[in-house]
């Protein structure tokens, strides 16, 4: 088999985080390959996943936009975007987050409405 890589890739064992707006939660994976211009990424199982979306490596603070190259089992070789889909891949995370704190604002006030039906009737509040 031909090389058609740009760049010679490192093996590295790296946690990340899968991340897209369109995904209900973020997605661990693991990177096994990497080089400047994209990387080998472990997922677990055969998840949909969209052909753009966002890696989070937080032991590194970085967040890259990717976009999948190739796809077999559980891997996928991914190739990192340029700056402009970067933004887009921040733009993700920010629209993740923002459905994230709302689902969390809902689940925390129907946990207080399902403590307050279950409260015996007199220690209800007058």
């Amino acid at each position: 088999m031909s090389e058609r890589r740009e760049a010679t890739r490192r093996r590295v064992f790296i946690g990340g985080r899968i991340v897209h707006s369109c995904i209900l939660s973020d997605t661990n994976c693991i990177l096994r390959n990497l080089s400047p211009a994209g990387a080998r990424v472990v997922v677990s199982g055969t998840i949909p996943l969209p052909d753009r979306f966002a890696i989070v490596v937080d032991s590194r603070g970085t967040t890259r936009a990717v976009e999948t190259v190739w796809r077999s089992g559980d891997e996928m070789g991914v190739r990192f975007v340029s700056e402009a889909h970067e933004r887009e891949g921040v733009g993700m995370l920010e629209d993740s987050l923002r459905q994230s704190r709302a689902e969390l604002a809902r689940l925390r006030a129907r946990i207080a409405e399902i403590e307050l039906q279950a409260r015996p009737a007199e220690w209800a509040l007058h």
